[in-house]
């Protein structure tokens, strides 16, 4: 879509991982950590970094972020205070309600909204953040995994051969006995 000059801005994101080595990858990328983002505007001026608070933020805007980063995909994931390692002390929260309506929006597209914190906080939109509430995200070069496990056991006493599946998605267990019919 289309915006005048003075009205245009774009966004500049760049994940910290502290000190937890499965977020920086074998090639020493890093894919994940604390979000870091910066906006700038059509005449080149640039914000400071900031955090995002993660307040309402979402799976559809952690892709976002992952994608607009070069990745396939992403996810939110738990922060963890090792993520403080080496992090700017100086870096306040500058975004806040963070979300998108899908998964394949880009971040400054009029299906993913955010609003600037200290304007949140001067309109009381409950936006009262803590060193708990940083975003953070995991990203993905490949669509987000998902892994089956099967176990074939054959009981002497049965005759039998009886198959445990386990199912994972995204790190998370899925109950196979639930029909995908049944989440729709």
């Amino acid at each position: 879509y289309c915006v005048e000059p003075e009205d245009y801005m774009n966004m500049e994101f760049e994940l910290h991982p502290g000190s937890i080595k499965k977020l920086v990858n074998k090639n020493e990328k890093v894919i994940g950590g604390i979000v870091k983002a910066s906006s700038y505007n059509s005449f080149g001026e640039k914000s400071e970094w900031s955090l995002g608070c993660d307040d309402y933020f979402n799976d559809e805007a952690a892709s976002s972020i992952c994608r607009h980063l070069g990745f396939m995909d992403g996810k939110r994931i738990p922060l963890h205070k090792k993520m403080f390692v080496d992090l700017e002390s100086t870096l306040q929260f500058g975004w806040t309600h963070v979300s998108c309506d899908y998964s394949d929006a880009t971040m400054m597209s009029p299906h993913c909204h955010a609003v600037e914190y200290k304007t949140a906080v001067e309109r009381m939109l409950g936006a009262v953040c803590f060193e708990t509430d940083v975003a953070a995200v995991e990203c993905y070069e490949q669509p987000a995994p998902f892994n089956v496990e099967m176990e074939v056991v054959l009981p002497k006493k049965l005759g039998k051969i009886i198959c445990g599946a386990v199912a994972y998605k995204e790190g998370e267990l899925i109950d196979l006995r639930t029909s995908v019919f049944d989440l729709l």
